[in-house]
């Protein structure tokens, strides 16, 4: 190995420690920060898609309940008046 060559000195092997303890400390850094950053768009990703799920979500509920609140000729008069304004 590298460390048995015969030109090889104590500070030679030092320099080499400490270069791949500044490598290892650096990945361990990207990896912590890689972590964090995986975590923000995680939640940011998450709060989007209930956003967008909660409209949908809404527009089925009142739809729903609208059904089962007002009278079947009530609800044809709405139906009818959204779908010749949309």
């Amino acid at each position: 190995m590298w460390a048995d060559l015969p030109d090889r000195d104590a500070a030679y092997s030092e320099e080499i420690t400490r270069f791949n303890e500044a490598i290892d400390e650096a990945i361990a850094e990207s990896v912590s920060h890689y972590s964090g950053e995986v975590e923000r768009w995680r939640n940011i990703f998450l709060g989007v898609l209930g956003h967008d799920l909660r409209s949908p979500l809404s527009a089925i509920l009142m739809t729903s309940e609208l059904g089962i609140f007002c009278p079947i000729e009530c609800v044809r008069c709405i139906s009818g008046a959204s779908a010749a304004s949309g």
